[in-house]
């Protein structure tokens, strides 16, 4: 009888991909991956992202969208080797120490994994926290909430892709190609709330920033043929 209480522990200790589904924000990972699939096959040479995103991807920003690009521009300039714990201090004040700790989390997992089932197994084991844990109906909890939900697309988004040329971005050892862009994408999604983003909006402005950040994989993709669908 203890064995099978045993079993029936480790089993439930352990979160699978699945359970992390539960996620109430798990729209803007799905939304993400639509529109980042979008801006692959529409995507141009010295255009926005954003902008493609309007013109292209049928996304509805509820402003001009000359305001739109230069609100949300600066979500495309996230850089993926800055720590997220570290690039959201000017924002400190608006989570509480529990809250900002997903940051630093999020560094942890992106720094560790060393593949892309310990990634996911990682991500939803801190989104099965942070759902259970944090007061979505606060701004904090919101945003991070979100934030993991197009974390754990965005993985399953990049480990299917496989870049088209060979250049530098090559040299690199492509797992962690793949996990500095899938940083770019949370870092984009935390940002884009900063700035004013819903969570309807969330999704598209991320996949804004996975699609300039995604030059580490294919300097020369600009909506190449070879990237995936998403799931």
């Amino acid at each position: 009888m203890k064995s099978k209480l045993l079993v029936v522990a480790l089993a439930a200790a352990v979160v699978s991909p699945a359970m992390a589904a539960n996620n109430p924000f798990k729209f803007v990972g799905e939304q993400h991956n639509q529109y980042l699939a979008c801006l692959h096959t529409h995507g141009q040479p010295g255009v926005s992202p954003l902008v493609t995103l309007v013109k292209q991807c049928g996304f509805r920003p509820g402003m001009p969208l000359r305001e739109f690009a230069a609100t949300f521009g600066p979500v495309l300039n996230g850089d993926p080797n800055v720590p997220l714990a570290e690039r959201m201090l000017p924002f400190r004040d608006r989570y509480s120490d529990y809250e900002y700790s997903y940051f630093g989390r999020i560094d942890d997992v992106l720094a560790t994994a060393a593949d892309e089932e310990m990634a996911e197994q990682m991500f939803a084991d801190l989104e099965m926290e942070a759902v259970r844990n944090l007061d979505i109906s606060t701004f904090g909890g919101q945003t991070i909430v979100a934030a993991l939900a197009v974390g754990r697309k965005s993985l399953d988004y990049w480990v299917s892709y496989e870049p088209i040329v060979e250049g530098d971005a090559q040299r690199w050892p492509k797992w962690l190609k793949k996990l500095l862009v899938v940083g770019a994408d949370i870092l984009g999604a935390v940002i884009s709330s900063e700035l004013g983003a819903t969570p309807s909006q969330t999704g598209g402005v991320a996949a804004a920033a996975s699609a300039a950040a995604g030059v580490a994989l294919d300097p020369c993709d600009c909506g190449g043929n070879s990237a995936p669908t998403g799931k």
